[in-house]
């Protein structure tokens, strides 16, 4: 297997130096014109600890209220071009009340954890800690989740290597939808990669090599290959599409689609991605087609303030009905200072093999980014 990781990682490399030169940006911010991560992360593919440029637009574009400073770590720490700190504390409520009864309720601390990034030169050391608490039994852990030194090799050109999400498709914050969760890449997934990327005014390649956890092989993740390139057509809109190849000792999937970010206003605007999936679990004789499918539509009532509505489609086999599940979402989304963060959304669940009545959920998340 990871010799078919280095001839796909060599291949998709191949073709991001020869092929036509000029991934996701932070999705709230493309209307706006930014649409390249870098311009408001340390991180290639966007997430993470902020650059002071992303702190400054966190307060001037995202936030409804914010006085001057406000944006920085701890509220006085400055990010510097050497260090930048940053972190998240995610808090989350979940409430179902299914068909036939049977009411849940629970609370997830989804994430409490620290970051710094180290700039000497072109280098760049970033790293998180934090604890989460895997059987939520009450014993924390230490965990570093994601951990990666980068190369800035030209004005737009990065090389990465170590743990982090490959780059694929709309890099959206919910770990939960059929985008993130639905294709492997749920909170704590992340693998060990080798990643090169490019972005410029209006193109965007990135080739990453994936190694699983290769610090852990009792941890099974995929080995195997992605590759993403996207378009600018216009300064408030991205157009893109994503391949992804992995594979362990029990399973080979692929996954390809095109995704886009489109802004028809500076306060209106669209995240799309449809994703076919090829799975093949080597105990069956043959492989089965799926789809996972994700829309947000948005649009920001003040400044800081969304109302959103989204759909969210998953078949894992096409040829059988009952593993089709549709999810029905209204909300809101509010920034009501810098390092403030607040989701309110009501959904509807429709799981076929379950019953031809909804889910009725009720999703609130808190968070704190430092």
């Amino acid at each position: 297997m990871l010799h078919r990781t280095l001839i796909l990682f060599c291949l998709s490399l191949i073709l991001f130096l020869f092929s036509h030169r000029e991934a996701a940006a932070f999705p709230e911010l493309v209307r706006h014109g930014y649409p390249n991560c870098m311009a408001c992360h340390v991180s290639p593919s966007g997430g993470g600890v902020l650059t002071e440029y992303g702190q400054a637009l966190s307060k001037e574009l995202m936030s409804t209220w914010g006085f001057e400073g406000e944006e920085r770590f701890l509220y006085t720490i400055p990010t510097t071009s050497t260090l930048a700190l940053g972190g998240d504390v995610r808090w989350l409520n979940l409430r179902d009340d299914p068909p036939k009864g049977n009411y849940k309720e629970r609370s997830i601390w989804m994430q409490r954890d620290f970051e710094a990034a180290v700039t000497v030169g072109k280098f760049t050391v970033d790293g998180t800690l934090g604890v989460e608490d895997p059987k939520l039994d009450g014993n924390l852990e230490f965990i570093s989740r994601r951990h990666y030194l980068l190369y800035q090799a030209a004005e737009a050109v990065t090389l990465r290597a170590g743990r982090f999400y490959p780059n694929f498709g709309i890099y959206v914050p919910d770990h939960s939808s059929v985008i993130r969760r639905g294709l492997g890449w749920d909170q704590g997934q992340e693998t060990y990669n080798l990643e090169a990327g490019y972005q410029s005014d209006r193109w965007n390649y990135f080739a990453t090599a994936i190694f699983g956890r290769i610090d852990d092989p009792n941890i099974k993740r995929e080995k195997g290959g992605a590759l993403t390139v996207a378009y600018n057509p216009s300064e408030h809109s991205k157009v893109g599409a994503s391949y992804y190849y992995g594979e362990t000792n029990e399973v080979t999937n692929h996954y390809v689609g095109p995704w886009a970010i489109l802004g028809f206003t500076s306060k209106f605007f669209l995240l799309a991605q449809a994703t076919a999936t090829r799975s093949w679990p080597y105990q069956n004789k043959g492989a089965h087609w799926g789809m996972k499918d994700y829309a947000r539509l948005d649009y920001e009532l003040f400044k800081g303030f969304h109302t959103l509505a989204t759909y969210e489609f998953s078949q894992s086999n096409l040829k059988i009905g009952d593993t089709r599940g549709d999810i029905l979402g209204a909300g809101f989304q509010w920034f009501p200072r810098p390092h403030f963060e607040f989701l309110l959304t009501y959904n509807k669940l429709y799981r076929k093999s379950l019953s031809t009545e909804p889910t009725e959920r009720i999703l609130f998340l808190a968070h704190y980014y430092l």
